[in-house]
């Protein structure tokens, strides 16, 4: 595969070049040192320098928009992906995200000889918002895939036994064409086991700020702790994100912290030393996740979680091994289970040990990477 003629060449499709190289930077390196030729098609916004550092392609996405499925804007940023194929000529397309797989597998009808991979990160907002549009429109996108995926020279990856169990049942996706990978993975090296520091207890959630993602219910538990004087500090750590309509307004967070209900420390580039100063991590969600990332950090960095009982999150949280699993939109739970968890250095002890050693057998980054090149030289095999 070194020999540069005989080269495959892979492009990336990802609607975000921070979510790129947050989850899928590692896997686009270790496809290079694979001896693969690797473009990314994305929005270069404040990370495509590290993009090109890492001798990626960047081809910038001008027409893609996350804000909504609009017609216009869904037909430009799927003639875009198209023109992007035509020109680059890759061997294999791999879609990262809902809208990113929708486009390119309409795009890939015109490509009969290109190889496609749509990774599922969650089933996200379009699958967990319950209003009568919502529902509608995903309908109407799983017959979509359901139709248009092709299947002989298509494969899946589906982060949570739940997503794929859904869309296998559903027949959007055929049982053969259907993979199980656990999350993007994690570096041990870069996020290693570490003590507690001494102080008063820390509860972190960090994530983009969305309402979906708990932040409103985590701001609650933080006001019945205050009410019964459990000593810990809650603690926001993130951006806001306005153009998902879930997005939390900047003035809204800034009051919370402003009241001293939290702290908001706003984005972080260094989630390890944020762990580090953490006693418990949190993650009160009612998003349909893949495995979110910052538990599987926490869980490498020896950090007991408390998460909601929800697909994706108990991919990674055994409730009552590594921490605590609550219902879903119960702030009263969730305040009971941080409390119990502030109340006891040796229970959070005990399973920030079995946090790390569920990282250490199924989530690190080798293992995934290596499942995910697996499935690149399965589908490239014929070529």
């Amino acid at each position: 595969m070194n020999n540069k003629n005989n080269q495959k060449k892979i492009l990336y499709f990802v609607g975000d070049d921070w979510f790129f190289v947050s989850h899928r930077l590692p896997l686009a390196k270790t496809a290079i040192e694979a001896g693969y030729e690797v473009a990314v098609a994305t929005r270069d916004q404040k990370h495509g320098h590290k993009i090109r550092e890492a001798g990626i392609k960047l081809i910038p996405l001008q027409r893609y928009s996350k804000r909504s499925f609009n017609p216009l804007n869904a037909l430009l940023a799927w003639l875009e992906i198209v023109r992007i194929i035509k020109w680059y000529k890759p061997d294999l397309l791999h879609n990262i995200t809902i809208r990113p797989i929708l486009y390119g597998t309409l795009a890939s009808r015109f490509f009969p000889r290109l190889k496609l991979i749509n990774a599922f990160t969650g089933l996200g907002y379009l699958f967990s918002e319950q209003r009568p549009k919502v529902k509608l429109l995903r309908k109407i996108i799983t017959l979509m895939l359901m139709v248009f995926t092709p299947h002989k020279r298509s494969l899946t990856i589906f982060q949570n036994f739940d997503d794929l169990r859904e869309f296998v049942q559903g027949r959007v996706v055929k049982k053969d064409n259907a993979v199980l990978i656990k999350g993007s993975g994690v570096s041990l090296r870069d996020f290693p086991f570490a003590e507690e520091k001494d102080g008063i207890p820390i509860v972190i959630l960090a994530s983009r700020l969305l309402w979906n993602k708990g932040v409103g219910d985590f701001v609650e538990a933080a006001k019945i702790l205050k009410e019964k004087a459990v000593l810990c500090r809650m603690v926001l750590v993130g951006s806001p994100d306005m153009e998902n309509p879930m997005g939390i307004p900047e003035g809204t967070l800034s009051q919370w912290a402003e009241q001293g209900i939290v702290e908001w420390w706003g984005f972080q580039e260094n989630m390890a030393d944020v762990l580090r100063k953490s006693h418990v991590v949190c993650l009160p969600t009612t998003y349909r996740e893949g495995v979110p990332k910052i538990l599987i950090e926490a869980a490498a960095s020896g950090r007991a979680i408390v998460a909601t009982d929800m697909p994706g999150c108990r991919d990674i949280v055994k409730d009552g091994e590594n921490g605590t699993l609550t219902p879903p939109s119960n702030p009263e739970k969730l305040a009971e289970a941080i409390e119990n968890l502030v109340s006891y250095k040796s229970l959070r002890k005990r399973m920030g040990k079995n946090g790390r050693t569920l990282v250490e057998k199924e989530f690190t980054v080798e293992r995934v990477n290596e499942s995910t090149l697996n499935l690149y030289q399965t589908l490239l095999s014929d070529i």
